[in-house]
Order: C-alpha cells, then structure tokens, then sequence
C-alpha cells in the first residue's frame, strides 16, 4: 500500500461527527481507521471466500482491532 492518493466519498453530518470524535479519542488519522477497517473488511471477505465457514466469521476473524463496545457506547452517548 505504498501509493496512495486522495479519494472523496459522502458520509452524513452524524456520521461525520462520530468519525472525527473517535479519531480524537483514538488518537489516529481518519485515513488510518478507514484504511484498517476497509483492509480488515477485504481479509474477512477473502477468508470466507477460501472456506471459512460462513456462520461465525465476522465474530471468529479479526485482523484489526475493532473499537471497544465501552467506547462505542460513550460516543453515541447512549
């Protein structure tokens, strides 16, 4: 992944909002978090492909640390 470009893409105004706060709270780049989840996103979707079972992948398969529920929680305010 050493070329890399800018892209545009939409996301809404509440979404936007949750992004930027997390990135704060996680202390890393907008660009770093998509990069992980899209990469993490595209190992899970392979491995199914190769003959992971489909009933418990998503669960079993985590290449890349997801946020933790606490986190999750604090930012939705919920």
């Amino acid at each position: 992944m050493s070329k890399r470009k800018p892209h545009t893409f939409t996301l809404n105004e509440e979404a936007m909002s949750w992004f930027k706060e997390y990135s704060k709270k996680t202390d890393r780049s907008m660009s770093s978090i998509l990069n992980s989840y899209i990469l993490s996103l595209k190992e899970e979707h392979e491995t199914r492909l190769i003959g992971t079972p489909e009933t418990g992948a998503r669960e079993d398969f985590r290449a890349r640390p997801y946020p933790p529920n606490d986190l999750i929680v604090d930012l939705l305010g919920t």
